[in-house]
């Protein structure tokens, strides 16, 4: 069969499936697939997403790099990787537009925050949520949790985003798609590192929450990790 009839079967079976399921069930190498049929309509765009995840490590990864890292994927042109930092832009301002002026009046809030944050999400992901003095969600910015512990993302990328939103105080999740929500020796580890950039900027962890299965465990709650004196409002 001709190639281009193969490639038009596939995306048409794509666009149904999504149609019928939404994102379930869909990988991150297939949503970017799926994103790329509208920048990149006669080329496979299967094999780029495989590279671009290869390279990034997650979707969420894919859509924080900037044009010049996702131009040195092969297939990626400036038409592309514009696409995909629109799409990312989008995202966060739609994520920013949707919970704007959230409050958080307890512990339960912010686990349920997370728990509907991490649904169908099957990366390792950190998650830092940044609160204002009445604790409402400013902004929620994700990292792949190894790209912190690898030193990708620096702690001057941290404070960066920090100062950015004036933070009072932020909240850490941490997702561990498919396991119980046990803190692990890297979940301290990665909060011991936020924490450390966080002191000489005067401001504070609130919690560190983890999530796996669809439950969320609270460091603060259940006195696994030293905080400072912040209470819900």
């Amino acid at each position: 069969m001709d190639s281009g009839k193969l490639h038009a079967g596939h995306r048409e079976r794509m666009r149904k499936r999504f149609l019928s399921t939404g994102i379930t069930g869909f990988s991150d190498h297939e949503l970017l697939e799926l994103m790329l049929f509208y920048v990149l309509p006669r080329v496979n765009t299967n094999q780029i997403s495989h590279s671009l995840i290869k390279h990034f490590d997650n979707l969420d990864s894919v859509l924080q790099a900037n044009a010049d890292e996702l131009s040195d994927i092969n297939g990626i042109g400036s038409s592309a990787a514009l696409f995909l930092n629109f799409m990312s832009y989008m995202s966060r301002r739609y994520l920013i537009s949707s919970h704007s002026n959230m409050h958080f009046s307890s512990s339960d809030d912010i686990k349920n925050y997370f728990i509907d944050y991490f649904n169908n999400s099957d990366s390792e992901l950190c998650v830092i949520l940044n609160l204002n003095m009445q604790l409402e969600l400013v902004s929620a910015v994700s990292f792949p949790v190894e790209s912190i512990l690898s030193g990708k993302i620096t702690p001057r990328n941290i404070a960066e985003i920090i100062l950015k939103y004036n933070s009072y105080c932020i909240v850490i999740g941490i997702n561990h798609p498919d396991k119980l929500p046990v803190p692990t020796e890297n979940d301290y580890r990665l909060t011991k590192i936020i924490a450390e950039i966080l002191t000489p900027l005067g401001t504070e962890i609130f919690d560190s929450v983890i999530c796996g299965s669809g439950k969320a465990f609270s460091m603060r709650k259940n006195g696994a990790f030293s905080f400072g004196q912040k209470e819900i409002l």
